[in-house]
This record gives C-alpha cells, sequence and structure tokens, in this order.
C-alpha cells in the first residue's frame, strides 16, 4: 500500500530543498491529499499524468524475407542498416541443376508437340483410336505445365525488395547455398516507425486508445496517441507494453531512438 502521509512529509521536504517548483508542490499536495480522502487509485492518476517515460522508436512493419527457391546467393551487396528502393533487386540464386532442368522441359515440350501432331494426321487417317489420341494431348498438357513451371522458378530466383526501408535482419552472405522457403533477410519501413513504453502493469488500466501522449523536449514534435495495450505482462520486471502512434516521422529520427514521453488526460479526438 502507499504510505500516502509519508509521500506528502516528502513532498514537503522536497519544497524546502527547492527541489520542485511552488506550482509542482501545490499540485502534488492536492493530489495526494485526495488519495487520503477517497483512496489510492487518484495517486496512480497522478503518478500516470505526471510522470515522464523513455519510449524507443520500432519498426511498426517489418517484412521477412525468404528464398522462394534453392540456390547460391548471388549480386547480394548488402549489410545490416543498408537502404533499399521497393523493386530493387536484393539477390538471385544462381542453381545450375534448374538450367538443365529449364533445358530439358523445353526439349520434351518439342517432342511431345511433334508427338501430338503425328498423332492428329493418323487419326485423320483413321489409324488410331481417340483414346491414344487423348494420352498424346494429356502428355502435350503436362510437358507445357513443366516448363512454365520451371520458368517461373527461374524468375522468382530474382528476389526483389517488397518495400522500401532497411535492412534489420540478416542471415545470408554472397555465394551461400540457400534452401527453398528460408529466411534470409528482413526489412523495415522507415515511413512507419511507432514509439513503445514498458510502464508499471498498475498504471495500464488507465491508458486507452487515443490518449494524448505528449513528446518533451522536442521542437515541432508530431502528435502522438495510445495506438495499443498490449495485454502480456512480464513475470520478472511486472510491466506491460504500450505502442504510440505518431502522426508523422521526423527525418531526424531512426529507429532505437530513446525519446521521452508524457501520458495526458484528453484524447486525441478532443483535440480535432
Amino acid at each position: 500500500m502507499i504510505d500516502v502521509a509519508q509521500r506528502l512529509n516528502t513532498t514537503k521536504q522536497l519544497k524546502n530543498h527547492s527541489i520542485v517548483t511552488k506550482t509542482g508542490l501545490v499540485r502534488r499536495i492536492c493530489y495526494l491529499s485526495l488519495c487520503l480522502l477517497y483512496g489510492h487509485s487518484v495517486f496512480a492518476d497522478e503518478f500516470l499524468f505526471t510522470r515522464s517515460y523513455v519510449a524507443h522508436l520500432s519498426p511498426e512493419r517489418q517484412l521477412r524475407i525468404y528464398s522462394p527457391v534453392e540456390g547460391y546467393a548471388r549480386k547480394f551487396p548488402w549489410h545490416l542498416g543498408d537502404k533499399v528502393e521497393q523493386g530493387e533487386l536484393l539477390f538471385q540464386l544462381e542453381n545450375n541443376y534448374r538450367q538443365l532442368d529449364l533445358r530439358k522441359a523445353k526439349i520434351q515440350l518439342q517432342q511431345q508437340r511433334y508427338q501430338y501432331r503425328q498423332t492428329q494426321k493418323l487419326q485423320a487417317q483413321q489409324a488410331i483410336s481417340d483414346a491414344q489420341k487423348q494420352t498424346d494431348a494429356t502428355a502435350l498438357a503436362l510437358a507445357k505445365l513443366e516448363l512454365e513451371t520451371l520458368r517461373q522458378q527461374e524468375q522468382d530466383s530474382m528476389v526483389s525488395a517488397p518495400i522500401s526501408g532497411i535492412i534489420s535482419w540478416q542471415q545470408m552472405e554472397e555465394g551461400d547455398w540457400l534452401t527453398a522457403h528460408q529466411h534470409v533477410l528482413s526489412v523495415f519501413s522507415l515511413d512507419e516507425l511507432r514509439l513503445v513504453a514498458h510502464i508499471d502493469a498498475r498504471l495500464l488500466r488507465q491508458l486507452q486508445y487515443g490518449q494524448v501522449v505528449k513528446i518533451q523536449a522536442l521542437e515541432n514534435a508530431p502528435r502522438a496517441w495510445v495506438q495499443r495495450v498490449y495485454p502480456e505482462i512480464n513475470p520478472k520486471t511486472q510491466q506491460g507494453q504500450v505502442a504510440i502512434k505518431l502522426e508523422f516521422i521526423p527525418k531526424n529520427w531512426y529507429s532505437g531512438q530513446a525519446i521521452t514521453v508524457q501520458f495526458g488526460s484528453t484524447f486525441i479526438a478532443e483535440q480535432n
């Protein structure tokens, strides 16, 4: 339980040592006095709305990039932290066996086309059954499908960036053999950053979606509000996670940067 009387005494001592301003002292004493009258929940509100928290910029969207087919990684000049543009080639997967299979499929398709033409000629002479013609037609269709599949795999071997952003995770190097569906890179968008703060679990219930968040000690700071309050509580720290949405991302802000914030008691809709 919070010892309110002790906190009142501490507040007066802080004033005597000129640690708090007169306005801050009056505000604090008023809140603590309400605690004595109505219980400790009022103090929890005062604690939440007057205390500053350190939040960190975190990617709101991070895309995992997988190797769609197997092969050796080629044309891979990237490193962690490099900026890539949407549609830019990230790497190519080289596989000599796939090239051989592609050549083989082309030859088989030519053979099946020739076979089907011969079948049509024989049928015109009534020298072949309809069942044989259907068998040859099916074989031709399968040969076409096999060639299309290999061509699609060859096209998939060229992996491009799905979004513009920063390479945040890398598990491949030039020349590595990659299996199909292997997670090799992650990219996050610089235009989709949010703030993430960790606060005491007892104060989470005071936060709601749309609640205004004040960004301190920064000029021209963007408007911010509570985007999401996660239900999970860390059993070791007894803290919960709060995601904070930003109206825009200033140019000099980067992922991982620490920003001091303060939760307000109003909601973003009230300021529109």
